[in-house]
């Protein structure tokens, strides 16, 4: 599923508060949505809800507890799992990643 790259760039600057620019360069770079995630976005950039998915056990709603994400965010991130030829170590890096962020302080 290809996203809208105008739809998403008026939701980034609209609603969640990026930049023109910022929005410009993030909805430009938004990848193509593997088809697992296609049902989600749709009701989410229909009404601004979804229903939870999980890819790898790891859950939209998960990813965007953890590392504080956007919903927009939080698909981009799972879509990876969905459609990067990754080994299987490389994919439970990301999966334990998306999980378990890192803590700097």
């Amino acid at each position: 599923m290809q996203v809208e790259k105008g739809q998403l760039k008026s939701i980034l600057t609209g609603e969640l508060g990026y930049s023109e620019v910022d929005a410009e360069v993030y909805a430009g770079q938004y990848p193509e949505l593997h088809e697992t995630l296609r049902v989600p976005m749709e009701q989410w950039l229909e009404d601004r809800t979804f229903e939870d998915v999980k890819v790898d056990g790891v859950s939209l709603k998960e990813v965007m507890e953890v590392h504080g994400s956007n919903f927009v965010q939080a698909t981009r991130q799972l879509n990876d799992l969905l459609v990067k030829p990754l080994s299987d170590g490389d994919r439970q890096v990301l999966v334990d990643y998306l999980q378990n962020p890192p803590i700097y302080e």
